[in-house]
């Protein structure tokens, strides 16, 4: 599959724009330059697939992990960006995304997956071989095809029924008590292995994760690290306004607004937990939803008038 990607890339430009459509690069005339399998940095492992694509000088990177039904290594997701930064480091190229390619429902059962900050499914690889009919993409489509039959057949989630059960009972209570939420996970057996729960907040390349293994909710901020000096700003105002519990963190190529929460485990009884705690969490979340609809404004005033 990785080869599949890698001739697409180089062949057709549309579906170079699949990808860089996610981000903010989306629009711009980018030609592929270079495309690499299993490039490998001595000091933090291989990428899947490496895409480099430029116009007008400006040299950007594809760091493509791509998965089926392989188990995600641990910080697989940090040692890309850390490729990447090296990539930056030694001139090859002026910045970068990480992306994961993978089966929709590989990232929903798989925490790792779920950090990457830019996802681009199976799903939407078939759909555009579909769209983009020619000799060549009807043997893409197949192949996809196959590969996606194949993961069904072969790929189990070991599923932890309690964490099933809690996360279910997680989304009922939110949907009864906080409707205001737009929770994202869906109800799939399958599926649901008490990953982190992720609500939309109808901002593009911003969205909320509460992490419950790590006690908090981050509203994320996609490819907004280099920004970070003018989201200082609005976490300076949010302080002086007395929210000095929302601070502002660095997670990967992206940034976040932090607000720490009480411990909740989904791997543990839905009935064990704090009805108060639990409370908390869902104030938190809300309150970051609020301020996602301020931040628009405020994104608009400072990135897009630059």
């Amino acid at each position: 599959m990785d080869l599949l990607f890698m001739e697409t890339f180089v062949t057709e430009r549309e579906f170079l724009s699949l990808f860089t459509g996610k981000t903010e690069a989306a629009g711009q005339p980018y030609a592929v330059v270079h495309a690499e399998r299993s490039k490998i940095d001595h000091g933090f492992g291989e990428s899947d697939i490496t895409v480099i694509i430029e116009t007008d000088g400006d040299r950007r990177a594809l760091l493509i992990e791509n998965k089926i039904d392989a188990v995600a290594m641990p910080d697989q997701h940090e040692r890309y960006h850390k490729r990447g930064a090296t990539g930056v480091k030694n001139g090859e190229y002026d910045s970068y995304y990480v992306f994961i390619v993978c089966p929709e429902s590989y990232r929903e059962s798989n925490e790792e997956a779920a950090k990457y900050e830019y996802f681009v499914s199976y799903e939407e690889c078939r759909e555009y071989f579909r769209l983009h009919e020619n000799a060549y993409n009807r043997q893409r489509y197949q192949q996809i095809c196959q590969a996606l039959e194949t993961m069904k057949a072969e790929y189990k989630v070991d599923i932890n029924e309690v964490a099933v059960d809690s996360f279910r009972k997680y989304r009922a209570y939110q949907e009864a008590c906080y409707p205001r939420l737009k929770l994202i996970n869906k109800v799939d057996s399958k599926k649901v292995n008490g990953w982190w729960p992720s609500y939309s907040v109808g901002v593009k390349g911003m969205y909320i994760l509460h992490k419950t293994n790590f006690d908090c909710a981050d509203l994320t901020i996609n490819g907004a690290a280099d920004r970070i000096v003018e989201l200082q700003i609005v976490e300076k105002w949010l302080h002086d306004g007395g929210h000095k519990h929302i601070t502002l963190i660095k997670t990967g190529k992206s940034a976040a607004f932090r607000i720490y929460t009480p411990e909740i485990r989904m791997s543990e009884p839905f009935e064990k937990w704090k009805m108060g705690d639990l409370n908390c969490c869902f104030e938190a979340i809300q309150e970051l939803s609020d301020l996602a609809g301020m931040f628009a404004v405020i994104n608009r005033i400072i990135f897009v008038q630059r």
